[in-house]
């Protein structure tokens, strides 16, 4: 099985948790904090950062595989998801399902444009050091897994 076909199947089962979650919401959910603490996100934040964290992932993996670059050392993670939840404050749930299906289909098109000297390029991750193409695409999967999880066992979905 090619690399690109591995990931796909990653990415498809995390796209279709992402989707049974949000399907599977209610009203009184969204605004249950994930993460304990005045600062943990809530269920409609968390949402929002990962279909946001999608789209900048994929601009990023762009970066490396056309100059071999990735994130700014000058970007601030932590104001970005900041600023960036603020701004998709209106944001619904149809809204992020929507805007997820749309950056997951920009992911997929790019992944089955990589050549098989791309994946080894490298490039910086905005918060986990230098990668490879390969190690960022698992990367994307693995986030919204990730995020996905705390969700479903706050909630007990």
């Amino acid at each position: 099985m090619s690399i690109a076909s591995e990931i796909k199947i990653h990415m498809d089962k995390s796209m279709n948790t992402f989707e049974h979650v949000i399907d599977n919401l209610k009203d009184e959910d969204l605004n249950v904090r994930i993460n304990e603490g005045e600062k943990g996100w809530t269920v409609i934040e968390l949402l929002r950062h990962i279909q946001n964290s999608e789209r900048g992932m994929t601009t990023n993996l762009k970066s490396i595989i056309n100059k071999g670059e990735g994130t700014s050392t000058e970007f601030d993670l932590q104001k970005y998801n900041h600023t960036s939840n603020e701004k998709m404050k209106d944001l619904g749930l149809s809204d992020i399902k929507e805007n997820m299906k749309k950056y997951r289909k920009i992911t997929l098109e790019l992944l089955k444009l990589v050549k098989e000297e791309d994946w080894e390029k490298e490039g910086r991750h905005p918060s986990q050091g230098t990668y490879s193409v390969k190690r960022h695409f698992e990367i994307i999967s693995w986030h919204q897994y990730h995020h996905l999880k705390g969700i479903k066992t706050k909630l007990n979905l």
